[in-house]
């Protein structure tokens, strides 16, 4: 009786639920040598059409052609399509802080490529980066983020803003209610070794 109340789901909307998560920069690990003879064939084989990694941009065009030349190789190879994390502009040298400025999000379309993208997300786990000021940071961002992407009409129809994730649920009221800067949520429910 209990399962009457279920209604029939389509197989491929679940398959469709499913990402991978991936860090295609990481050239010091499988993504570097493994990445023809073992990424893009495992990711073929999983069947998966979800991946999901950091667009930053840096001050070094060859490393800028390298990496999303393969974001669009196993795109391409695959079928799957990116939500992209996104985090400031980056400096030569050390990690961003205009979080104002998502200027970026056009550079990353233009070299991805709007049909290869599925939605962008806004900062992933700033609550632990130890940032005196990581709420305000997540706000401005997420704003910034959804002003880009909504302004721009490759972008504004076809692919979601997503909200920031936390590590804890403990400084989510520090954020604070950014509902009409995205239009879904994003959660990380670590299971701590629970069945999920």
């Amino acid at each position: 009786a209990a399962f009457d109340s279920l209604k029939a789901a389509r197989a491929e909307d679940f398959v469709s639920s499913i990402g991978v998560n991936v860090h295609l920069s990481y050239f010091d690990l499988v993504y570097g040598p493994g990445f023809r003879s073992i990424i893009i064939p495992r990711v073929r084989e999983l069947g998966a059409r979800h991946l999901r990694d950091g667009g930053t941009t840096l001050p070094n065009e060859d490393w800028m052609k390298e990496v999303y030349g393969r974001w669009r190789e196993l795109a391409d190879s695959t079928g799957a399509r990116y939500t992209i994390i996104m985090s400031p502009r980056r400096g030569a040298t050390a990690p961003g802080t205009d979080y104002a400025d998502l200027s970026h999000v056009l550079e990353l379309r233009q070299r991805i490529g709007a049909s290869r993208i599925a939605a962008w997300e806004g900062l992933n786990e700033h609550d632990l980066s130890g940032r005196p000021n990581f709420a305000a940071e997540m706000r401005t961002l997420q704003q910034a983020l959804y002003t880009v992407v909504k302004n721009d009409p490759q972008l504004a129809a076809s692919t979601p803003v997503l909200g920031p994730t936390l590590a804890g649920v403990a400084k989510a009221s520090a954020v604070g209610d950014l509902s009409r800067f995205m239009d879904q949520g994003a959660i990380h429910p670590y299971d701590g070794g629970q069945v999920p």
